[in-house]
This record gives C-alpha cells, structure tokens and sequence, in this order.
C-alpha cells in the first residue's frame, strides 16, 4: 500500500493506494497519527483508490474515528465503497466529492 499525505488548510488527506490489510494497516495508523500529532483535528482519507479493506483496517478507521471525535475533530471517509459504508455508518461521516470532505 501507498499513502499520498498532503494539506489543505487546516484538514490533513490521506490517499491510500492498494489495500489496506494486516500488513497496511499499521501504515494508514502511523499516518494518521503523525497528521494528529502535527495538530490537524480534520482529517480526510481518499478511499477512492482503495481496493481491499480487510478487518485490520476497518478497526484503524474506527479507532481514528473515534480518537478525533473525542477531541472534538473531523474524520472523513471520500469515495467509500457501499459496504465500507454498511460497516462504518455510525462512526464516520461519509462524503461523496472531494469539495464536500473538505468543507
């Protein structure tokens, strides 16, 4: 797996290439936190070049989710697949274009 990392303002994108299994997993992690620990609270993850996400990292996704909510941050999913959505409806705002993750 591959992860573009840029900025846009204030919101962090993360663009996972590839899939995103056990042995990714902790990469999308790492990411993620070094965005949080940079100080970003939102937080946007392009899923639109995402082919496989497997158990390891839905419970990533989750576990951001969750960590930014708690601070009072943003956690975006763009362009998730419909059963990403079945599995994450209750802990991720879900965006169809890249201007409305980034509102």
């Amino acid at each position: 797996m591959e992860i573009v990392a840029e900025t846009q303002g204030d919101i962090a994108i993360l663009r996972p290439k590839g899939k995103i299994e056990m042995m990714g997993a902790p990469e999308l992690r790492e990411a993620i936190q070094a965005r949080t620990s940079s100080g970003f609270s939102k937080i946007v993850i392009d899923m639109r070049s995402v082919t496989f996400l497997d158990s390891s990292g839905y419970g990533v996704l989750i576990e951001a989710a969750h960590a930014l909510a708690e601070k009072g941050g943003s956690f975006r999913l763009l362009g998730a697949q419909n059963r990403m959505k079945l599995l994450l409806n209750q802990n991720v705002t879900f965006c169809e274009t890249e201007a409305e993750a980034l509102s």
